[in-house]
């Protein structure tokens, strides 16, 4: 951390959140215009890996049913982030715990962790989803315990990049300062399939699918097929942009 804090209170000053707090009055107030929106919220106890709250919104953004959500708990969360996100979502959650339990006792609270994720819908769509996670409670030797957790659809913004973490620290004036920006980023290898990088290293090469073709001997359809197939997984719709977008993630030299 490369941020100064002010001076440690005693730990007996920040008791934990109990499961009615976890589920605030106010939380209550607004849970019925949650649910009826697109939006996910959940906040988690991690010492029994359950949601203490869980919004409808699981329905409408990912289309999973709210009750096997609420059974299967925080492992519900992880299986549905998308395979190759799904490395760099498990170092994410290790780097805010190790933040959270290095950051002084009376600024835990003020962190707020946000990520971007691909994850799968129940009818397998790849969506881009953003998460917002603030911490809600911790225990005397700084173990994060519970947290609340806000996801939203930013698929219609063609990001193209998953896995960075930015962590910021609110301020008592109602500010905030980014204390970090970390990069977690799947290899993008694995986007594509060993033919479709062999064709997409020739097309960075500036050879038509026609050479392709007699270079990798598989036919002119095979390499179109192969070409769209990654301008749609990369979404972009020309080669020059395919080409920019792999090497800019070092994917092909």
């Amino acid at each position: 951390m490369h941020q100064d804090f002010p001076g440690r209170k005693s730990d007996n000053e920040y008791e934990c959140l109990t499961s009615r707090d976890l589920r605030s009055e106010q939380i209550g107030q607004f849970a019925s215009v949650i649910d009826r929106s697109h939006v996910l919220v959940y906040a988690t106890d991690y010492r029994t890996q359950r949601f203490k709250y869980l919004s409808k919104g699981i329905s409408r953004l990912l289309g999973y049913r709210h009750d096997q959500w609420q059974r299967r708990g925080i492992e519900a969360v992880t299986a549905a982030v998308s395979p190759q996100d799904r490395r760099s979502f498990l170092k994410i959650r290790q780097h805010i715990r190790n933040t959270v339990r290095t950051t002084p006792a009376d600024r835990q609270r003020d962190l707020h962790f946000t990520y971007t994720l691909r994850c799968q819908a129940s009818d397998e769509r790849i969506l881009w989803l953003a998460f917002h996670q603030t911490v809600l409670c911790v225990d005397n030797s700084g173990h994060l315990l519970a947290d609340v957790v806000v996801v939203t659809d930013i698929t219609a913004f063609q990001p193209r990049v998953s896995g960075v973490l930015s962590v910021t620290l609110a301020d008592e004036h109602g500010g905030s300062t980014t204390l970090e920006t970390v990069a977690y980023q799947s290899r993008e290898e694995l986007i594509f399939s060993d033919r479709e990088l062999d064709v997409l290293r020739l097309v960075a090469q500036g050879m038509s699918s026609r050479e392709i073709g007699r270079q990798l001997s598989i036919t002119y359809n095979t390499v179109s097929t192969h070409r769209k197939k990654m301008m749609r997984k990369a979404r972009v719709k020309r080669a020059m942009d395919l080409v920019r977008y792999a090497r800019e993630r070092g994917v092909i030299d």
